[in-house]
């Protein structure tokens, strides 16, 4: 069962792992200044067993006292005091194992002034980190909204439990439920009853939230199908969190949200912080790579664009991406300028095409800028492909859950483009299967599963795809 607070686990090991970095450069940089004073010029002193034994010291302070810079409620004056915490722990474990070095002089007044400096050093760093995720989460919360609706009770406790325990990136708007919340902190507002939020969802298919947390009893199966529809329909994660203890009647998964049980309508490998690094990580520098490689060949291939039809050498155009968010997506052009361009697909023999762009189209060379939509993190190489806006609208309302699609970033190639589904979509069961080997991908998502399809993609080029025009 997935853990939904990875996030926040991460975050508090890089914070200890900083702590280690600067106090290391610390201890380096006074090491000997304090050796002259505190040791007997005599006697030679093992610098590396003192950097031994410090550090043992400041692990032992860090696990017993470790910093809370990362929870939502954390306060500065928290801050300060753990700092002082973690300080006095290390001077005093720090003194204890000096003790048993024969050649330390004064280890009360070594370890005193050790970690008077290192409080210092270790109070600006807090200060640093403190504001910067406080105003990365501002920076974050924007746009990403969430609310709760149903039970109070219920919704109280997991309320403290994700302020106290994770990193929130999501600003709570709000809740919607039949009765007042008089305990609720003043920052929450009451938004309306269970029923303004159903004819929300029935009547309104924006993407006006990022999470659901439904705290309704399993026994409102009609509101929560309602409810779990419009987030399907609006790529908004679902989190079901029942009233009641009756097993599930529906199609969602188990997960773990700081120590509750919750209930979620996608589970996805790719959820998980970890397996986004990677995947960002490779993209990154695959992208970065691949940029160097086509800026020598933009101005030969622009050139030949402009002596085939005149305008502009890229194409650029709206398409939908994570989350349903709008980006513009780059390509050489391959066609005349033309009217149609964002709402009619390609087909085999377009004449909107020029010579040289059919052969840019078969051979994939007009989707090479595209790797400067990846370096920039609007893309990710592997991927479902980016949608027209117009048919993002037209097939969103005839395919269940196709907006399912969107809660991946979109990808230069993608495992429906290997297996037979790429170019035009004459028919309706043709997107059908596109999205569902889009979701298949999403769902059993690897690291090695994103080689094989770059792989494929490289021989299909090699072949030339019959598809591809």
């Amino acid at each position: 069962m997935r853990q939904l607070d990875d996030g926040s686990v991460l975050l508090k090991w890089i914070v200890i792992a900083l702590d280690i970095v600067i106090f290391n450069l610390y201890q380096f940089s006074i090491c000997q200044l304090m050796c002259e004073f505190c040791y007997n010029v005599q006697q030679d002193f093992n610098v590396s067993q003192m950097f031994y034994v410090s550090n043992i010291s400041i692990l032992v302070a860090e696990a017993l006292h470790a910093p809370v810079i990362y929870k939502y409620t954390s306060t500065y004056y928290d801050v300060v005091i753990r700092t002082i915490r973690i300080t006095f722990i290390q001077c005093v474990a720090f003194f204890i194992l000096l003790l048993f070095n024969p050649n330390v002089c004064n280890a009360l007044l070594m370890s005193v002034l050790f970690s008077t400096g290192l409080f210092v050093v270790f109070f600006v760093l807090r200060s640093v980190e403190f504001l910067i995720i406080r105003k990365t989460r501002i920076n974050l919360s924007n746009g990403k909204v969430s609310v709760f609706v149903g039970d109070l009770n219920t919704m109280d406790k997991i309320i403290k439990t994700i302020k106290n325990e994770i990193i929130s990136n999501y600003y709570i708007a709000g809740y919607y439920s039949d009765d007042e919340f008089k305990s609720a902190p003043k920052w929450l507002k009451k938004l309306g009853s269970v029923s303004d939020f159903i004819n929300l969802a029935k009547t309104d298919n924006q993407h006006k939230f990022e999470v659901v947390y439904c705290t309704l009893s399993w026994k409102d199966k009609e509101n929560i199908n309602t409810i779990l529809s419009y987030c399907d329909n609006t790529t908004t994660r679902m989190y079901l969190l029942p009233s009641d203890v009756e097993n599930p009647d529906f199609n969602m998964k188990p997960e773990m949200l700081c120590g509750t049980m919750v209930f979620t309508n996608h589970e996805y490998p790719l959820d998980s912080l970890g397996n986004k690094l990677l995947k960002r990580s490779f993209d990154f520098v695959v992208s970065s790579f691949a940029c160097i490689f086509i800026l020598p060949i933009v101005p030969i291939v622009g050139l030949i664009i402009k002596i085939q039809s005149p305008g502009p050498i890229f194409f650029k155009q709206e398409r939908t991406g994570l989350n349903g968010k709008t980006f513009k997506l780059i390509k050489f052009r391959s066609m005349h300028v033309n009217k149609d361009a964002d709402t009619i697909q390609a087909t085999k023999k377009d004449p909107r095409k020029f010579a040289f762009g059919n052969l840019m189209r078969k051979t994939n060379i007009d989707e090479l800028p595209q790797f400067f939509n990846v370096l920039l993190g609007n893309m990710s190489i592997v991927g479902p492909r980016p949608h027209m806006l117009k048919h993002t609208e037209m097939y969103s309302s005839l395919i269940n859950r196709y907006m399912a699609r969107h809660f991946v970033k979109p990808g230069i190639t993608g495992w429906s483009q290997v297996t037979g589904y790429r170019g035009e979509t004459k028919e309706l069961w043709q997107m059908e299967g596109r999205v569902k080997r889009d979701c298949d991908y999403i769902k059993n998502w690897k690291f090695g599963f994103d080689i094989r399809i770059i792989l494929m993609t490289i021989m299909q080029s090699i072949k030339r795809d019959k598809n591809a025009y």
